[in-house]
């Protein structure tokens, strides 16, 4: 790994899944904070500056009162959006910022009546797809179930199921939104197969279509750069910046 620089929380409780975005030329990290005796997941912001130090921090408020993570944020036509897990609700929501990075509200419904986790959407060939986990969420679980939706705009109330790609696999849960290099389309997997948070699947989608996925295995990016740190959980990628959680006793970022 290049350079990078870690972001630590405070004693007594973890962060996780972040997700970073770049807006009017400032830099933010969303992420899930857990404080260990509240023992529910809140969405927090941080504004770094060109060295990536934190200059500005604060709570997100998103209306959802239920436990929160996996805060999928992102911008489209000039509007900021943010599809956070809230698997408790049994709906997936479409957020948007009003007063931004805090203050944000709900849009649309996108699915209604299911149990899921770690949703993403990607435009792709005049089509957005909705990549979501279904089923028991848990750290021990493996009865889950990778579904895709589709939709032709993103703010509607009508994503149709695509297919469900692929159902009791250790590597189906998304390990950060689906992202592009080199003009190809790639899904990052949590691998939790030896134990939860592991380390994360690369995989290169060669088909994506209202009717057909197809992708391949590219390879594992493995925990190692450092002997101490010993599990890779979320890797998202935003043009040259990846921003990951990693654990050694406790999740830390690097940028």
């Amino acid at each position: 790994m290049q350079t990078y620089t870690e972001l630590l929380p405070e004693k007594g409780c973890f962060w996780a899944d972040p997700f970073y975005i770049e807006r009017d030329s400032r830099r933010y990290i969303f992420f899930e904070s857990l404080n260990y005796k509240e023992g529910i997941g809140r969405i927090e912001w941080v504004e770094l500056d060109e060295h990536h130090q934190v200059i500005n921090s604060g709570p997100v408020d998103l209306g959802i009162s239920s436990h929160l993570s996996f805060p999928n944020v992102f911008e489209h036509e000039n509007a900021v959006y943010m599809i956070p897990e809230a698997a408790k609700t049994n709906c997936i929501n479409l957020l948007k910022a009003t007063d931004f990075p805090q203050k944000w509200k709900k849009v649309h419904e996108l699915v209604s009546g299911v149990q899921a986790a770690d949703s993403a959407v990607i435009e792709h060939n005049g089509l957005w797809y909705l990549f979501t986990t279904h089923g028991s969420i848990s750290v021990l679980t493996m009865d889950l179930e990778l579904h895709i939706y589709t939709s032709d705009k993103l703010e509607s109330d009508n994503w149709s199921i695509h297919l469900g790609a692929f159902k009791n696999c250790a590597w189906i849960r998304l390990a950060g939104a689906l992202f592009r290099k080199n003009g190809q389309l790639f899904r990052t997997a949590q691998d939790g197969t030896i134990r939860y948070g592991r380390r994360v699947a690369l995989y290169l989608v060669e088909e994506l279509t209202p009717t057909s996925y197809k992708e391949t295995f590219v390879r594992y990016i493995e925990p190692n750069w450092e002997n101490e740190i010993d599990r890779l959980h979320t890797y998202n990628v935003y043009d040259q910046t990846v921003v990951l959680d990693v654990s050694r006793d406790k999740l830390r970022f690097t940028v």
